[in-house]
């Protein structure tokens, strides 16, 4: 049986956006228009192979679980999806999207007039927000603004000034370039997306001032981000469309919100445990006493035993951090026993008299 997150050199847990990116990486070293060696073809259709399973969540589970590549009676495979139209035909590939996607341009598919035709897509932002250990505790909402490329609103982002369009006279509207060459194994048609109209099928006939027909402008965007109470350190939120604008009859890409969480000088996290230090002095070690301690939800008294030693742990249930599944974790305070470093004569010859 074949390991297919071996051959694409990714881990069992990977993300999908992980094995999109590991398969462009090794089909662009293996497509065998830029690889002449022997096993190329073979190698390339080994690793597309593995990619059309591993993309596909019903077929990437049913491999997680029964380990057989066999996936002929699932339903609704590739459906909606764009497909390769040339040779590579002859070796039994299904989806050739990606692949498409990768020597072509970088679109992202729909389907149009029987031709692929892929929406450019802006390119994805980050933004790093940083809060306080108590926003991260209890949730809060953070007003954030950035320059980034924006839709044009003198047309919309169409790009053109009067919203009229041409057929492309490059394509003739079809929105692809069909290239025949010869190589090793014959005769081998390509297609590529139209330089001229990037798939469309039309060109925009007057542009827009403001744009120059790009349909897209610098400029800033603003947005309120909801900060979930009991997020992590380094956590990643998604806003889908709010990253640069894919221009004329494009999308625009996604913002992801990075968090950086700064220090707090009371609590040491750990998941969703907090861990509070409490320093006392060697007579209520020794005696013993009734000591309240702060916790993100109110003081809570919690009780020193008679003989207690430095570093014993109390836990106090649920006094840690919440989220918004529901889940509670604790607080545990660490008890460290100060010693005095000054006396003063009178201390010292009680210290004596013990």
């Amino acid at each position: 049986m074949k390991d297919y997150y071996k051959i694409l050199g990714v881990e069992k847990n990977a993300s999908d956006m992980e094995i999109k990116r590991a398969f462009r990486k090794l089909a662009g070293k293996y497509h065998p228009d830029k690889n002449s060696s022997s096993d190329a073809t073979e190698k390339f259709k080994e690793i597309n192979e593995a990619y059309s399973t591993l993309s596909d969540p019903q077929k990437r589970k049913q491999y997680d679980t029964f380990g057989t590549t066999d996936f002929s009676s699932s339903s609704g495979a590739g459906q909606g999806r764009g497909t390769y139209q040339g040779d590579f035909s002859d070796f039994g590939f299904g989806n050739m999207e990606d692949i498409f996607d990768m020597f072509s341009g970088g679109f992202n598919g729909n389907k149009r007039g029987g031709n692929t035709y892929r929406q450019p897509v802006g390119r994805d932002l980050s933004y790093d927000l940083r809060i306080t250990f108590e926003e991260s505790i209890y949730g809060t909402e953070k007003n954030v603004s950035f320059s980034t490329v924006i839709d044009c609103e003198h047309c919309k982002g169409s790009g053109s000034s009067d919203g009229k369009e041409n057929v492309c006279s490059r394509c003739s509207g079809s929105g692809v370039i069909i290239t025949t060459r010869r190589t090793i194994l014959g005769a081998m048609q390509t297609q590529s997306v139209c330089p001229d109209c990037k798939g469309r099928g039309k060109v925009i006939k007057n542009q827009c001032l403001y744009c120059r027909g790009e349909g897209r402008v610098r400029g800033n965007r603003s947005l309120i981000v909801t900060i979930p109470k009991g997020i992590k350190d380094e956590s990643k939120i998604r806003y889908k469309g709010f990253g640069e604008s894919g221009g004329a009859g494009g999308v625009s890409g996604d913002l992801y919100v990075i968090i950086s969480i700064s220090k707090s000088n009371t609590y040491i996290r750990e998941g969703y445990d907090l861990v509070y230090n409490l320093d006392i002095l060697p007579q209520i070690a020794v005696l013993g006493k009734d000591i309240s301690v702060p916790t993100p939800w109110g003081n809570e008294t919690i009780s020193i035993k008679s003989g207690i030693q430095n570093g014993d742990k109390i836990r106090i249930r649920g006094k840690g951090v919440i989220t918004q599944e529901g889940m509670r974790g604790d607080e545990i305070v660490v008890v460290r026993i100060v010693i005095p470093t000054r006396l003063s004569r009178e201390e010292k010859r009680i210290w004596e008299m013990l």
